[in-house]
Formats: C-alpha cells, structure tokens, sequence
C-alpha cells in the first residue's frame, strides 16, 4: 500500500519538481546567477508543497525559511522581513480573533441574538449580512480577519436556517460574506491593504496624496453600495430562496409559546361498540321450551 501511495500522481509529481530543483541548483540555465537558480528552485518546491498538501503548509514554509539560510541565498533579516510588516500581523490577528469566536462559540451565541431580526426572510438574511460586512470595513482594517470574523457567525445561522451542506441557501450566504468583507472595503482608503500600498507608493513615488473622505466619496458609492446591492439581488435570485419563513418554523426554534392560539382540533370519534341482543326472557326461564 504505501508503494501505491508513493505512486499517486501528487508524489510523483513532487518528485519531478525536486529533481528540476536539484538540476537548477548544479546546473543553472544562462542568464541565472547560482544564487538565483537555487532561489528558483527552492521557491518552486514550496508551491508545490503548498498545492499539493502533502505537509502542511507552516512546515513547508519553514523549509523555505530554513533552506534559505542554510544555503545562504539571503540573510535573516531578509528571510524574516516579511515578520516586521504591519499588514502581516493583520492577517495574523484576524485568524485568532476568527478562531476564538469558533472555537469559545460566540458566532452561535451571536447567531441566536442576531437570527430573529435576520431570519424574516432570505433578502432580508443575506442583505443583513452585507450591511454587517460592509460596517465591520470602516473599523476593522483587513478583509481577511473581516472574513474570519464574519464568516463563522454567517454559518452558524445557515445551520440554524436549516442549510446544510452544499445547499444553495449555504453557498449564496457565504458567497455574500466573501464579497462583502472585500469588495466594499475597496471604497475605504485604510480598509484593506492593497489600498494602503497603492497609496504608499503613490506618496513615494509620484507625490500625491489621498484625503480619506474625496477617496471614500468617489468610490463608495458604486464599488461600496451599488455592487453590494447587485450581489444581494443576484444571490438571491440564484439561489432559489426568495421565499419568506416564520422563525418557529426552522430547526432548533423554540416551541410556541401560551400565547400563541394553539391550532383547531378535529374531535376523534370514540369507537362504538356493537350492542349485544337483549335475551328472550320465556327462553332464560324455560330453557328447554320449544
């Protein structure tokens, strides 16, 4: 079995890249430097890695790292560069932050508070969902830790709505979270980190500064509102779930309450049972009369 397994078509694969990286580092092609060949050739053995899945992928990044040392194609201050960069750690805390709420089980606290105002109806749910997103893009300046925040809560009340997996209901709620989380907070001048590059460098390089608010004026309109409207229309035009629901009626809802006017019923007939003929009294007295 383990033979089979080396067999399949990832391995084999993996194989063929470490050999092109072996054959790079001894044998570098013309118009490559020895430090670059091997560069090329390390860098191609961790895409792999990372495609593939056949080691996780914070190992394969270490391999990168350590290789890199190793064979001193760059310093340390190079390789862990990327470390001192604020956007870095952006990404770093919106994945805890998104962990924490699954795993402490805020997102379905949060779920159950926030379903009777959402769940009215499908329009109303992913629509409600949008706002939230765009929202959380004025104060939360990463629309990675925007989707791992969002993203838990969103699912949570998809199970509660009764989508399960692979429903459509499911897939528009979180195709609606993805949009929401990026491309509304394009409009937002410090609310994603291509925008603050793009800005950088434009300060740097061609001297032109960008005010917040001419930059959020200009852009959120259309990239902001108009676009998240039409995705709200379309995923729920696609999805099939245009349909209104009543909260008692999705899974996991509290029973009805007293107050509520139970439902008429039918009263069962009881079963009739047939009477027995009453006995001939000249035949009980004289049982033998004719």
């Amino acid at each position: 079995m383990s033979a089979l397994r080396f067999l399949s078509p990832r391995p084999l694969f993996l194989l063929l890249v470490v050999l092109a990286a072996l054959w790079l580092a001894v044998l570098p092609p013309a118009g490559l430097s020895i430090v670059q060949a091997r560069t090329l050739g390390i860098v191609l053995v961790t895409l792999v890695l990372w495609s593939t899945g056949l080691v996780p992928g914070y190992l394969a990044s270490l391999l990168l790292f350590a290789v890199a040392i190793i064979a001193h194609l760059a310093t340390p201050e190079v390789v862990f560069a990327g470390f001192g960069s604020t956007a870095v750690w952006l990404i770093v805390s919106g994945f805890v932050i998104g962990s924490a709420i699954g795993i402490s089980g805020w997102g379905a606290r949060l779920a159950e508070a926030v379903g009777p105002v959402l769940m009215r109806s499908y329009p109303v749910l992913i629509g409600g969902l949008m706002a939230v997103s765009m929202l959380l893009g004025f104060v939360m300046p990463s629309s990675v830790g925007r989707a791992v925040v969002m993203v838990p809560i969103g699912m949570a009340i998809a199970d509660r709505c009764g989508f399960g997996k692979g429903s459509n209901g499911r897939i528009a709620i979180a195709s609606v979270l993805a949009i929401g989380c990026n491309v509304p907070s394009f409009a937002i001048l410090p609310s994603n980190i291509p925008n603050m590059i793009f800005s950088g460098a434009a300060e740097t390089i061609w001297q032109q500064h960008f005010g917040y608010m001419e930059y959020l004026v200009l852009h959120y309109p259309v990239m902001g509102v108009l676009k998240s409207a039409l995705a709200v229309v379309l995923s729920a035009a696609l999805s099939g779930c245009t349909q209104p629901w009543m909260l008692e009626d999705l899974p996991g809802s509290p029973s009805p309450t007293l107050s509520q006017s139970p439902a008429p019923t039918t009263p069962t007939p009881s079963p009739t049972i047939p009477a027995s003929p009453s006995p001939d009294p000249v035949r009980s007295q004289y049982p033998y009369h004719g």
